[in-house]
């Protein structure tokens, strides 16, 4: 599924893209709950909706595991 992302799923891709490049490791969803002052509820469905959209691939029941797919159109 290749669909174009709304603006809190950029931005999320965004802080978790960024986040591995600072840190050299991906984010926990309470590490983007805090840095974006989103309520954890919705950053599970934003992170739902990167991996179904094919931005991110998350590995079940690992804190940790989220991996980037692919970037961002223009980048």
């Amino acid at each position: 599924m290749n669909e174009e992302l709304t603006e809190v799923e950029r931005n999320v891709f965004i802080f978790i893209r960024d986040f591995i490049r600072i840190n050299e490791m991906p984010p926990t969803a309470h590490d983007i709950a805090k840095g974006m002052t989103l309520a954890p509820s919705n950053v599970y469905a934003r992170l739902r909706m990167l991996d179904a959209k094919g931005y991110i691939a998350r590995k079940p029941k690992l804190a940790r595991g989220i991996a980037l797919r692919k970037q961002l159109p223009g980048e």
